[in-house]
């Protein structure tokens, strides 16, 4: 067992990836040696301390003779105030000024057996006050063992405890990340409470920092920017709210906002980023030039970008991993900028937002989803919407419609298609009320290939018109929609007579139970009339109208280990469906169709009971 030792680390990641709960229940700690080794090394990696328990883990790291602090790489305190208030410790305005030896108190003992330490965090970090971080600076600086790379600074400023100093509290925790300027990551700077004597100089010493968060307020310029960055080349990630900072470096002589270049920087997030001028633009590709992930707030009036700034600025947005970039007014500028500049295939959103005070598109692109995604967000007159639609450039490959007002759906589609937008090969309509329809022309929709509604409503007349403009498709899907009940019967209506569908899928994802199809009796026709089989667990009804051969087929589904499709009359098909029970996962589909291929039914979360019929 003794070889267990020398596994390399990546055969103990999948180890612990795999049986990592199993060790936790401490089944193999009696194995032997290594693997209860294995079992302290797992559960004292991360603890939640309550200092004032005698029974807690606190207690086995103090007595145990297999020191299982030395694996403890994280702590978060549960009970921190506690350990204050057993110490009998008092505070006064000096710091040296205390009545008792830290040394003997809980949480030295603690840090002396946790030298590996790299996070801690309090349970409830909003109630501490200045005296419980008073105690951690004393405590942490006697100590000197922890080397934190993470000390808990998120408190809500707006939930902190109104008795608690707020002033003082960051004061000390200042104190503690000096104290820890070699080894922390991350440095929380708020400026309303930064103290006098202290400026931004004081980041120079912080030599593994790679996190930093600036906050509004804190740079007076635009170019103060570049002296942080200057004392902090190491930076990996950086977060920046230029709310009320001056941008006023595009004068004469060109003064750039960056003189260096920072590859160290892999993700930058930028709040209130005045986004206008070249100056302004080309700092991304220019200066931050190991960048992958970017976030940006745009805060702009109108965009003065050269050719070249623009088409830089788009290729450096292809390189990167992710980026999320939000701009709200002068929605045509944004809009002609980002046709006229991006080369990448691009999804396209309109979402419908009655709250809204400003037109609104984000540009951005996710680790998993590799298009670039545009997102417009009108206000509820859609003037700018109808005016941008009818203008997209040819990167527009796919459109999705969210959540509009059932009154202007038929509008959008009509600027949507007042032009030839041929690049267009999928459509996506997500929460849509489709109602009242006119037959107005929705022009260059026949070269489109695929359409999928999702958690849509329908009215017979609307799908028909529909299918007077969408004539031939390669694929349509319905995800969870729902249809009228002044149909024949509340079932699955897809009357589409003009189209030619290869393939139709249609999908709820709703738990089957067997349970209730038990008393589904199947009619069987014999010489004497109909006789009832028992049980046959029918779920999904069928029918099929060809409007261009002008034929009907029927059928039902048999739930069987693999269901059978069972081909019927159309007499037994509709008392079939008058004895389905009004519940959800039992559907009746009734399709009307130019022509089909493929009909595939995902009616069932089980996946094994998805049906696929082909003709």
């Amino acid at each position: 067992m003794v070889a267990f030792e020398y596994l390399p680390n990546e055969i103990w990641e999948l180890i612990f990836f795999y049986a990592e709960e199993y060790i936790r229940m401490g089944r193999v700690m009696f194995v032997n040696k290594s693997w209860y080794n294995l079992y302290l090394s797992i559960v004292y990696k991360a603890l939640f301390i309550c200092l004032s328990s005698a029974g807690s883990k606190y207690h086995s790291i103090l007595n145990s003779p297999f020191r299982p602090g030395q694996w403890t790489a994280s702590i978060t305190f549960l009970s921190f105030k506690s350990e204050r208030k057993n110490t009998n410790i008092q505070f006064f305005k000096a710091e040296t000024e205390h009545t008792t030896n830290v040394t003997q108190s809980n949480l030295y003992r603690l840090m002396m057996c946790t030298p590996h330490v790299e996070e801690v965090k309090f349970d409830s970090i909003g109630t501490l006050d200045e005296r419980d971080w008073a105690f951690f600076y004393k405590v942490l600086k006697t100590a000197d063992v922890w080397k934190l790379r993470y000390l808990q600074d998120d408190w809500d400023l707006c939930r902190v405890n109104p008795n608690i100093n707020l002033p003082v509290v960051y004061s000390i925790y200042l104190k503690c990340a000096q104290h820890l300027q070699r080894s922390l990551a991350s440095i929380r700077l708020i400026e309303n409470y930064f103290p006098m004597d202290m400026d931004v100089s004081i980041l120079h010493d912080f030599v593994a920092l790679s996190y930093l968060y600036i906050p509004q307020g804190f740079l007076k310029h635009v170019n103060d920017l570049d002296t942080i960055l200057q004392q902090n080349p190491q930076l990996e990630e950086l977060d920046v709210n230029f709310l009320n900072t001056r941008f006023d470096s595009d004068h004469p002589n060109g003064r750039a906002i960056l003189n260096g270049v920072y590859p160290s920087i892999k993700v930058l997030t930028l709040h209130d980023y005045v986004f206008q001028t070249d100056n302004q633009v080309c700092i991304f590709y220019n200066n931050f030039t190991g960048l992958r992930k970017l976030q940006i707030t745009c805060a702009q009036n109108k965009l003065c970008l050269k050719p070249e700034t623009a088409e830089n600025f788009f290729i450096m947005l292809a390189s990167l991993l992710n980026f999320h970039i939000r701009f709200s007014g002068n929605a045509i500028d944004i809009s002609d900028f980002i046709n006229g500049s991006c080369r990448q295939e691009i999804h396209a959103f309109v979402h419908g937002k009655s709250y809204v005070n400003d037109d609104i598109i984000t540009i951005c692109k996710t680790k998993l989803i590799l298009k670039a995604m545009v997102k417009y967000e009108f206000r509820p007159d859609y003037s700018t919407a109808r005016h941008i639609l009818s203008r997209l450039g040819p990167c527009v490959q796919q459109f999705e419609l969210v959540y509009l007002e059932k009154e202007i759906i038929q509008e959008i589609l009509e600027a949507l298609f007042s032009t030839q937008h041929r690049n267009i090969n999928a459509l996506v309509f997500h929460g849509l009320k489709f109602k009242k329809f006119t037959k107005a022309d929705l022009f260059y929709t026949s070269y489109i290939p695929s359409i999928t509604f999702h958690d849509c409503k329908f009215s017979r007349q609307s799908l028909q018109v529909l299918s007077t403009r969408f004539t031939k498709l390669d694929t349509v899907h319905f995800k969870g929609c729902h249809f009228d009940k002044y149909f024949d019967y509340p079932w699955v209506n897809i009357i589409m007579p003009l189209t030619d569908i290869h393939t139709l899928c249609i999908s709820y994802h709703l738990p089957f139970s067997p349970t209730a199809s038990e008393n589904m009796n199947e009619l069987r026709w014999h010489n004497d009339g109909y006789e009832m089989i028992e049980n046959p667990r029918t779920f999904p009804l069928v029918s099929i109208t060809l409007t261009e051969e002008d034929i009907t087929r029927y059928y039902y589904t048999r739930d069987e280990e693999d269901p059978v499709v069972v081909e019927t009359s159309e007499t037994q098909f509709h008392l079939l469906a008058k004895m389905v029970p009004t519940r959800a996962f039992f559907k009746v589909i009734k399709i009307s169709v130019k022509s089909i291929r493929i009909l595939s039914l995902k009616l069932s979360s089980e996946r094994s009971k998805d049906i696929q019929m082909v003709f």
